[in-house]
């Protein structure tokens, strides 16, 4: 009986002991649905409105993003590496037509050019620094 209540005591103790856990990048990274902010280019600074309801998702398990740009989903794979690596492989998309396509379409190339990310508190930022882009994002609520 000692020794059960031991055992029980031990383990209530790991747990909570457990919910402390220090969540690494790439577990932030996959932890959130993130809505774009801001992005930034060697050319220019947009802001997004709120009318702009363009997020994206990565998925831990399975190695996979998606998202919205703006009139179509996309989706590909993933790989986050170390702390601060991003490497996102070929992405799909859904096929349809809006009438002002610029935004997804830039929106888009800039996502295919991401190799890096950061995640201060709320915000999640894809960079590459070599074609000077950065796209800054905020935890969606």
């Amino acid at each position: 009986m000692l020794l059960s209540a031991f055992v029980a005591g031990f383990a209530l103790m790991a747990v909570a002991c457990g919910g402390n856990k220090k969540m690494s990048n790439a577990e932030k990274l996959a932890a959130n649905e993130w809505k774009i902010k801001l992005i930034e280019t060697a050319d220019s600074t947009i802001s997004i409105f709120p009318e702009r309801d363009v997020w994206i998702v990565f998925s831990d398990s399975t190695g996979r993003m998606n998202g919205y740009a703006g009139c179509n989903h996309f989706f590909g794979p993933y790989t986050a590496t170390g702390e601060k690596d991003l490497e996102i492989g070929l992405l799909a998309t859904s096929m349809m037509f809006c009438l002002d396509m610029s935004f997804e379409d830039a929106f888009l190339k800039m996502v295919k050019l991401v190799n890096s990310y950061s995640i201060e508190e709320n915000t999640l930022m894809l960079e590459n620094s070599e074609a000077q882009i950065k796209l800054v994002f905020e935890k969606k609520d």
